[in-house]
């Protein structure tokens, strides 16, 4: 199952993608925190298009297979691997780290995998969601 979504700069338009998102968890039979969790990603990604590159617009396709929800997100942006970021130093007090970075941390942090590719004048990043609550266990239990 897929679904597609067409984003420009005017919020409206992500708006209607957070809303259909939550239709998503009939549909798909998943928990709102996916939903949520989705939607969290989306939007920071989407912010980061609108806000720090020239990208006209921004596709995002979601599709659910198994156990997983594929997130596929390409905008016209100048080259950007969001994956060679550095991650922020969550030890540092407050006063002392860089503004942003917070976000692209969540976002690697939220996924079980993540792939960056550039495709003519794409970027485009393909990350994958566990729906199970056993592989969120596993995954908690390999962060102890």
């Amino acid at each position: 199952m897929k679904t597609h979504f067409l984003l420009n700069s005017s919020p409206e338009t992500f708006e209607k993608l957070r809303c259909q998102c939550e239709e998503l968890a009939d549909i798909w039979n998943i928990s709102l925190k996916i939903v949520c969790k989705i939607v969290l990603i989306a939007e920071e990604l989407y912010t980061n298009a609108i806000k720090y590159s020239s990208a006209d617009n921004v596709e995002i396709t979601l599709e659910k297979k198994d156990a997983e929800i594929i997130i596929e997100y390409k905008d016209s942006g100048p080259p950007f691997n969001p994956l060679r970021v550095t991650p922020p130093d969550l030890n540092l007090p407050f006063e002392k780290r860089c503004a942003g970075g917070l976000g692209l941390h969540l976002v690697r942090h939220l996924t079980e995998s993540s792939i960056y590719s550039r495709e003519g004048s794409k970027n485009i990043l393909r990350l994958t969601l566990r729906t199970s609550k056993c592989s969120q266990e596993r995954r908690s239990g390999l962060k102890k």
